[in-house]
């Protein structure tokens, strides 16, 4: 993803963009978390997972070791994969700042793991990686066959009060997270299956919800 093609994409000047780049190459005393690491991985399933998570979709707190009454961390990296180390993936987090230690011996994962401060290098990553799967899953589909086409639907209404906008962000952001569970929870019962029958794990998949809203031109 270059300056330009993120110009492009989100409207945002290139001098900006090369500016917030610069900051990201040179935040380099932390180890970014990647998709697929295992510390990614622990914190998408903890954030997501039905196990893992209140009703209002929070996530809860964590003992360290295995128990019989619920879900523990150790519990979590196993599912992740049996080569992972619990201890040397939670020091990780910890170091991020993206897990809280608590005095009782739980362990919280911070609000900044799932919800990125806004102008972080986490923000923004999640935006350029977000639109830039967004932007080639919409130009595949331009010449694609109908049967080859990614899911892409768009809802539009320009005559909605300030108040009803609002109101259909907030609904999106329930319904949108609940689908995202949904799919975490579908995918996790079909590892196994995919497992079993032999087949290489070459792809990877981003499913994303936007709800977005502006005041029209007079």
């Amino acid at each position: 993803m270059t300056t330009s093609s993120l110009h492009v994409a989100t409207g945002i000047h290139r001098r900006e963009i090369s500016r917030w780049l610069s900051e990201r190459d040179q935040e380099s005393d932390v180890a970014p978390l990647g998709n697929d690491s295992p510390s990614a991985r622990v914190v998408a399933r903890w954030s997501t997972n039905r196990s893992y998570i209140h009703e209002d979709g929070t996530p809860i707190l964590l003992p360290m070791a295995k128990r019989n009454d619920g879900p523990s961390f150790a519990q979590l990296v196993e599912e992740i994969g049996p080569e992972v180390r619990a201890k040397s993936v939670l020091e990780g987090l910890i170091a991020a700042g993206l897990v809280e230690d608590l005095e009782d011996g739980r362990y919280r994962l911070s609000t900044a793991a799932y919800l990125p401060e806004a102008n972080s290098r986490e923000s923004i990553g999640f935006m350029a990686a977000n639109v830039g799967d967004h932007l080639a899953g919409a130009i595949h589909n331009i010449a694609a066959s109908p049967d080859d086409r990614f899911f892409e639907r768009a809802y539009f209404d320009d005559s909605v009060t300030a108040e009803g906008a609002a109101w259909i962000n907030g609904v999106v952001s329930d319904s949108g997270m609940q689908m995202l569970q949904n799919m975490m929870g579908l995918m996790n019962q079909t590892e196994p299956v995919r497992v079993d029958k032999g087949n290489v794990k070459d792809h990877r998949v981003r499913i994303g919800v936007y709800c977005y809203s502006e005041k029209n031109d007079a």
